[in-house]
Protein backbone atom coordinates (compact mmCIF):
# COMPACT_ATOMS: atom_id res chain seq x y z
CA UNK A 1 0.00 0.00 0.00
CA UNK A 2 1.18 3.48 -1.22
CA UNK A 3 1.89 6.05 1.20
CA UNK A 4 -1.32 7.78 -0.47
CA UNK A 5 -3.94 5.32 0.19
CA UNK A 6 -2.04 4.94 3.65
CA UNK A 7 -2.72 8.75 3.87
CA UNK A 8 -6.63 8.24 2.84
CA UNK A 9 -7.31 5.27 4.89
CA UNK A 10 -6.43 7.51 8.17
CA UNK A 11 -8.14 10.73 6.92
CA UNK A 12 -11.29 8.31 6.32
CA UNK A 13 -10.90 6.71 9.85
CA UNK A 14 -10.30 10.10 11.36
CA UNK A 15 -13.74 11.36 9.72
CA UNK A 16 -15.43 8.32 10.99
CA UNK A 17 -14.13 8.75 14.44
CA UNK A 18 -15.15 12.76 14.71
CA UNK A 19 -18.44 11.63 13.65
CA UNK A 20 -18.96 9.12 16.46
CA UNK A 21 -17.43 11.71 18.45
CA UNK A 22 -20.03 14.27 17.19
CA UNK A 23 -23.15 11.90 17.75
CA UNK A 24 -21.71 10.67 21.57
CA UNK A 25 -21.81 14.56 22.12
CA UNK A 26 -25.27 15.10 20.23
CA UNK A 27 -26.71 11.72 22.50
CA UNK A 28 -25.53 13.28 25.56
CA UNK A 29 -26.67 16.49 25.05
CA UNK A 30 -29.75 15.04 24.08
CA UNK A 31 -30.13 13.26 27.42
CA UNK A 32 -29.37 15.96 29.17
CA UNK A 33 -31.97 18.48 27.47
CA UNK A 34 -34.56 15.29 27.95
CA UNK A 35 -33.73 15.19 31.83
CA UNK A 36 -34.14 19.11 31.72
CA UNK A 37 -37.67 18.42 30.04
CA UNK A 38 -38.74 16.42 32.63
CA UNK A 39 -37.74 18.07 35.38
CA UNK A 40 -39.19 21.22 33.59
CA UNK A 41 -42.14 19.27 32.99
CA UNK A 42 -42.55 17.67 36.91
CA UNK A 43 -42.00 21.02 37.72
CA UNK A 44 -44.89 22.58 35.76
CA UNK A 45 -47.94 22.00 37.61
CA UNK A 46 -46.55 23.57 40.73
CA UNK A 47 -46.32 26.47 38.53
CA UNK A 48 -49.69 26.34 37.21
CA UNK A 49 -50.96 25.47 40.86
CA UNK A 50 -49.05 28.96 41.95
CA UNK A 51 -50.26 30.66 38.94
CA UNK A 52 -53.86 29.49 39.29
CA UNK A 53 -53.68 30.65 42.90
CA UNK A 54 -52.17 34.04 42.03
CA UNK A 55 -55.37 33.76 39.35
CA UNK A 56 -57.61 32.92 42.06
CA UNK A 57 -56.02 36.07 44.50
CA UNK A 58 -56.72 38.11 41.97
CA UNK A 59 -59.70 37.05 40.90
CA UNK A 60 -61.00 37.63 44.64
CA UNK A 61 -59.71 40.88 44.99
CA UNK A 62 -62.14 42.39 42.76
CA UNK A 63 -64.90 40.55 44.15
CA UNK A 64 -64.60 42.56 47.39
CA UNK A 65 -64.39 45.88 45.56
CA UNK A 66 -67.21 44.99 43.69
CA UNK A 67 -68.92 44.76 46.58
CA UNK A 68 -67.70 47.89 47.70
CA UNK A 69 -68.59 49.47 44.37
CA UNK A 70 -72.03 48.32 44.51
CA UNK A 71 -73.06 49.46 48.56
CA UNK A 72 -70.78 52.31 48.11
CA UNK A 73 -69.26 51.67 51.30
CA UNK A 74 -66.05 49.64 52.49
CA UNK A 75 -66.53 46.45 54.17
CA UNK A 76 -65.26 47.73 57.07
CA UNK A 77 -67.26 50.92 57.18
CA UNK A 78 -70.05 48.57 57.63
CA UNK A 79 -69.21 49.01 61.74
CA UNK A 80 -68.68 53.00 61.58
CA UNK A 81 -72.13 53.25 59.39
CA UNK A 82 -74.23 50.85 62.40
CA UNK A 83 -72.22 53.21 64.89
CA UNK A 84 -73.14 55.94 62.99
CA UNK A 85 -77.16 55.07 62.72
CA UNK A 86 -76.91 54.51 66.11
CA UNK A 87 -74.92 57.75 66.77
CA UNK A 88 -78.52 58.92 64.76
CA UNK A 89 -80.91 56.89 65.97
CA UNK A 90 -79.67 58.19 69.64
CA UNK A 91 -79.96 62.15 68.15
CA UNK A 92 -83.60 61.35 66.33
CA UNK A 93 -85.08 59.57 70.07
CA UNK A 94 -83.76 62.64 71.76
CA UNK A 95 -84.84 65.16 69.27
CA UNK A 96 -88.38 65.01 69.88
CA UNK A 97 -88.19 64.44 74.27
CA UNK A 98 -86.57 68.39 73.35
CA UNK A 99 -89.33 69.44 71.27
CA UNK A 100 -92.04 68.15 73.32
CA UNK A 101 -90.41 69.69 76.36
CA UNK A 102 -90.17 72.83 74.45
CA UNK A 103 -93.23 73.18 73.13
CA UNK A 104 -95.63 73.29 76.50
CA UNK A 105 -92.74 76.00 77.59
CA UNK A 106 -93.71 77.89 74.82
CA UNK A 107 -97.41 77.62 75.23
CA UNK A 108 -97.68 79.73 78.06
CA UNK A 109 -95.14 82.98 77.16
CA UNK A 110 -97.42 82.88 73.83
CA UNK A 111 -100.36 83.23 75.93
CA UNK A 112 -98.64 85.59 78.42
CA UNK A 113 -97.77 87.50 75.45
CA UNK A 114 -101.00 87.45 74.44
CA UNK A 115 -102.37 88.55 77.39
CA UNK A 116 -100.01 91.46 78.33
CA UNK A 117 -100.02 92.60 74.78
CA UNK A 118 -103.50 93.43 74.14
CA UNK A 119 -105.03 97.05 75.52
CA UNK A 120 -108.73 95.91 75.72
CA UNK A 121 -109.83 92.77 77.36
CA UNK A 122 -110.82 89.84 74.98
CA UNK A 123 -114.57 88.92 75.39
CA UNK A 124 -114.79 85.88 73.78
CA UNK A 125 -112.29 84.58 76.81
CA UNK A 126 -114.21 84.22 79.88
CA UNK A 127 -117.21 84.87 81.50
CA UNK A 128 -115.81 87.44 83.76
CA UNK A 129 -114.07 88.74 80.92
CA UNK A 130 -117.26 89.56 78.51
CA UNK A 131 -118.81 90.75 81.65
CA UNK A 132 -116.20 93.52 82.44
CA UNK A 133 -116.14 94.29 79.14
CA UNK A 134 -119.65 95.05 78.70
CA UNK A 135 -119.77 97.07 82.07
CA UNK A 136 -117.20 98.89 80.92
CA UNK A 137 -118.85 100.30 77.33
CA UNK A 138 -122.14 100.63 79.35
CA UNK A 139 -120.52 102.96 81.72
CA UNK A 140 -118.26 104.80 79.17
CA UNK A 141 -121.87 105.40 77.33
CA UNK A 142 -123.46 107.29 80.21
CA UNK A 143 -120.51 109.09 81.54
CA UNK A 144 -119.79 110.07 77.60
CA UNK A 145 -123.59 111.59 77.81
CA UNK A 146 -123.90 110.57 73.85
CA UNK A 147 -127.08 111.48 72.03
CA UNK A 148 -129.57 108.57 71.62
CA UNK A 149 -133.04 107.21 70.59
CA UNK A 150 -134.81 105.44 73.40
CA UNK A 151 -137.77 103.21 73.08
CA UNK A 152 -139.77 101.66 76.30
CA UNK A 153 -142.49 98.99 76.01
CA UNK A 154 -143.95 97.36 78.87
CA UNK A 155 -147.14 95.14 78.49
CA UNK A 156 -148.65 91.96 80.42
CA UNK A 157 -148.21 89.07 78.58
CA UNK A 158 -149.35 86.64 81.09
CA UNK A 159 -152.70 85.68 82.81
CA UNK A 160 -153.98 88.45 84.74
CA UNK A 161 -156.23 88.37 87.96
CA UNK A 162 -158.16 91.14 89.54
CA UNK A 163 -156.51 93.70 87.44
CA UNK A 164 -158.77 96.49 86.13
CA UNK A 165 -158.35 98.25 83.02
CA UNK A 166 -157.33 101.67 85.14
CA UNK A 167 -154.55 99.68 86.38
CA UNK A 168 -153.34 97.56 83.67
CA UNK A 169 -153.31 101.14 81.99
CA UNK A 170 -150.71 102.40 84.69
CA UNK A 171 -148.50 99.11 83.88
CA UNK A 172 -148.43 99.15 80.09
CA UNK A 173 -146.15 101.50 78.38
CA UNK A 174 -144.52 102.17 74.93
CA UNK A 175 -142.84 105.44 74.13
CA UNK A 176 -139.85 106.64 72.52
CA UNK A 177 -137.84 109.62 73.58
CA UNK A 178 -134.60 111.41 72.38
CA UNK A 179 -131.83 112.26 74.38
CA UNK A 180 -129.33 115.19 72.85
CA UNK A 181 -126.06 114.61 72.94
CA UNK A 182 -124.53 116.72 76.26
CA UNK A 183 -127.90 115.86 78.11
CA UNK A 184 -128.27 114.54 81.27
CA UNK A 185 -128.91 111.25 81.09
CA UNK A 186 -128.79 109.94 85.14
CA UNK A 187 -132.16 108.96 85.64
CA UNK A 188 -132.89 107.93 82.15
CA UNK A 189 -130.43 105.32 81.22
CA UNK A 190 -130.23 102.47 83.03
CA UNK A 191 -129.68 101.97 85.88
CA UNK A 192 -131.43 105.12 86.35
CA UNK A 193 -130.86 107.05 89.09
CA UNK A 194 -127.54 106.45 89.31
CA UNK A 195 -124.32 108.14 87.52
CA UNK A 196 -123.33 104.57 86.40
CA UNK A 197 -124.87 102.12 84.17
CA UNK A 198 -123.71 98.88 85.42
CA UNK A 199 -121.98 96.74 88.23
CA UNK A 200 -122.95 93.31 87.58
CA UNK A 201 -120.92 90.49 88.86
CA UNK A 202 -120.69 87.06 87.18
CA UNK A 203 -122.11 85.51 90.26
CA UNK A 204 -125.54 87.70 88.95
CA UNK A 205 -125.84 85.56 85.95
CA UNK A 206 -127.03 82.70 84.60
CA UNK A 207 -125.35 83.21 81.13
CA UNK A 208 -123.00 85.35 79.27
CA UNK A 209 -122.50 85.00 75.39
CA UNK A 210 -120.34 87.00 73.02
CA UNK A 211 -120.71 86.62 69.66
CA UNK A 212 -118.45 88.61 66.44
CA UNK A 213 -120.87 90.55 64.34
CA UNK A 214 -118.72 91.98 61.62
CA UNK A 215 -117.19 94.83 63.09
CA UNK A 216 -118.98 94.28 66.35
CA UNK A 217 -119.59 92.00 69.65
CA UNK A 218 -123.03 91.56 70.43
CA UNK A 219 -122.81 90.68 73.95
CA UNK A 220 -125.87 88.81 76.03
CA UNK A 221 -126.11 88.66 79.75
CA UNK A 222 -128.91 86.88 81.24
CA UNK A 223 -129.76 87.28 84.88
CA UNK A 224 -130.34 84.89 87.23
CA UNK A 225 -133.90 84.67 89.03
CA UNK A 226 -134.82 86.95 92.11
CA UNK A 227 -137.89 88.24 94.30
CA UNK A 228 -138.55 91.52 95.09
CA UNK A 229 -134.83 92.56 94.14
CA UNK A 230 -133.78 96.20 95.30
CA UNK A 231 -132.60 99.34 93.40
CA UNK A 232 -129.14 99.72 93.01
CA UNK A 233 -125.91 97.69 94.27
CA UNK A 234 -128.17 96.04 96.41
CA UNK A 235 -129.64 93.28 94.23
CA UNK A 236 -128.46 91.80 90.71
CA UNK A 237 -131.60 93.66 88.88
CA UNK A 238 -130.40 96.58 90.78
CA UNK A 239 -126.76 96.34 89.49
CA UNK A 240 -127.81 97.17 85.88
CA UNK A 241 -131.48 98.11 85.38
CA UNK A 242 -133.77 100.46 86.79
CA UNK A 243 -135.60 98.72 89.27
CA UNK A 244 -139.56 99.05 90.62
CA UNK A 245 -139.23 98.05 93.44
CA UNK A 246 -142.43 97.64 96.59
CA UNK A 247 -142.18 101.13 96.97
CA UNK A 248 -142.43 102.48 93.53
CA UNK A 249 -145.00 100.38 92.40
CA UNK A 250 -147.38 101.95 95.53
CA UNK A 251 -146.47 105.13 94.06
CA UNK A 252 -147.62 103.89 90.99
CA UNK A 253 -151.35 102.23 92.30
CA UNK A 254 -152.44 104.31 94.87
CA UNK A 255 -153.72 102.03 97.64
CA UNK A 256 -151.91 99.39 96.25
CA UNK A 257 -149.98 97.04 99.60
CA UNK A 258 -148.05 94.15 100.27
CA UNK A 259 -146.25 94.10 96.74
CA UNK A 260 -144.48 90.86 95.81
CA UNK A 261 -142.44 90.56 92.20
CA UNK A 262 -140.63 87.53 91.41
CA UNK A 263 -137.95 88.87 88.43
CA UNK A 264 -136.81 86.52 85.81
CA UNK A 265 -135.98 85.93 82.43
CA UNK A 266 -133.87 89.43 82.55
CA UNK A 267 -131.23 90.22 80.14
CA UNK A 268 -128.55 92.69 79.14
CA UNK A 269 -127.81 93.08 75.33
CA UNK A 270 -125.14 95.55 74.03
CA UNK A 271 -123.58 95.55 70.68
CA UNK A 272 -120.26 97.29 70.84
CA UNK A 273 -117.99 98.39 68.34
CA UNK A 274 -114.86 95.98 68.34
CA UNK A 275 -112.36 98.87 67.48
CA UNK A 276 -113.45 101.89 69.55
CA UNK A 277 -115.55 99.95 72.48
CA UNK A 278 -118.23 102.51 72.24
CA UNK A 279 -122.04 101.15 72.73
CA UNK A 280 -123.94 100.73 69.46
CA UNK A 281 -126.72 99.23 70.45
CA UNK A 282 -128.36 98.63 73.94
CA UNK A 283 -131.46 96.89 75.25
CA UNK A 284 -132.74 95.75 78.86
CA UNK A 285 -135.18 93.50 79.57
CA UNK A 286 -137.01 91.96 82.61
CA UNK A 287 -139.85 89.83 83.56
CA UNK A 288 -141.93 89.82 86.30
CA UNK A 289 -144.79 88.31 88.17
CA UNK A 290 -146.70 90.35 89.98
CA UNK A 291 -149.18 89.77 93.50
CA UNK A 292 -150.35 92.10 95.52
CA UNK A 293 -153.74 93.26 97.65
CA UNK A 294 -155.43 96.39 96.38
CA UNK A 295 -158.46 97.55 98.75
CA UNK A 296 -158.49 94.48 100.43
CA UNK A 297 -158.83 92.07 96.98
CA UNK A 298 -156.00 90.25 95.89
CA UNK A 299 -155.04 90.77 92.39
CA UNK A 300 -151.75 89.15 89.69
CA UNK A 301 -150.41 89.48 86.74
CA UNK A 302 -148.03 87.48 85.24
CA UNK A 303 -145.16 87.91 82.80
CA UNK A 304 -145.15 92.14 82.83
CA UNK A 305 -142.20 92.40 80.78
CA UNK A 306 -140.66 95.95 80.76
CA UNK A 307 -137.51 96.61 77.76
CA UNK A 308 -136.14 99.72 77.11
CA UNK A 309 -133.94 99.55 74.08
CA UNK A 310 -131.61 102.48 73.11
CA UNK A 311 -130.50 102.88 69.27
CA UNK A 312 -128.97 105.42 67.26
CA UNK A 313 -126.05 106.72 69.54
CA UNK A 314 -124.72 110.22 68.74
CA UNK A 315 -120.95 110.23 70.46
Amino acid sequence: MDAKSKSTIIKACTAVLCTAAMCATIIASAGKMSDALVKEAEAAPQAVSVEAQAFESETAAPAESSSATEYDVPVDAGTQTEDAADNTSAETAEAPSADTTAEPAAAPAKAQQSSSGNTTVDPLSTTEGIVNYCNKALNSAKAAKPGYTKTFVREIKGSNSGVSPIIAKVIKQNKTTTMKKGDDCTDDFPAGGYSWSSKLRPSDLRSAECKKNGAYYDITLKLKNEKNPAKGEASSYGRVMTVIDAAEASKMVPGVKDVNMDYHDGYVFARIDAKTGRLVKAEFSATADISASLLGANISAKNVVSTETFTNFIW
